[in-house]
């Protein structure tokens, strides 16, 4: 089981460590590129406040990913985080915040499937 950090950055995960749910660490502001590739046993995914960045494809392939949590209402992210997760039907973002995410590169396709809390 595996998941290495640079200070606050979250850089890999292993594929043990993705296993149906998966609650990013609250000391992270980063969650670097690729980070969570490939992770077919990902299928929830909560980022906490604290997350100031999602790096390109950061969850690239995650194909069973069904639910993303997203605290920060000004959360910047890469291109592609979330592509060819298919399984994705909903992503969680911060009640206000819908026009700020509708106009990130990285949810294009993902429109319908953001909803408020």
């Amino acid at each position: 089981m595996e998941i290495i950090q640079e200070e606050n950055k979250l850089t890999y995960v292993s594929t043990e460590e993705c296993r149906g749910n998966f609650v990013i660490p609250s000391n992270i502001r980063c969650i670097g590129a690729f980070a969570f590739e490939g992770r077919t046993g990902l299928t929830f995914v909560e980022i906490p406040i604290t997350v100031e960045e999602i790096q390109v494809r950061a969850f690239f392939a995650c194909v069973n990913l069904k639910k993303v949590v997203i605290r920060n209402p000004t959360l910047k992210m890469g291109q592609y985080v979330f592509d060819t997760c298919f399984s994705l039907k909903e992503i969680y973002i911060p009640r206000g915040s819908l026009k700020y995410f509708l106009l990130q590169d990285s949810l294009k396709g993902f429109e319908k499937c953001l909803i408020e809390f």
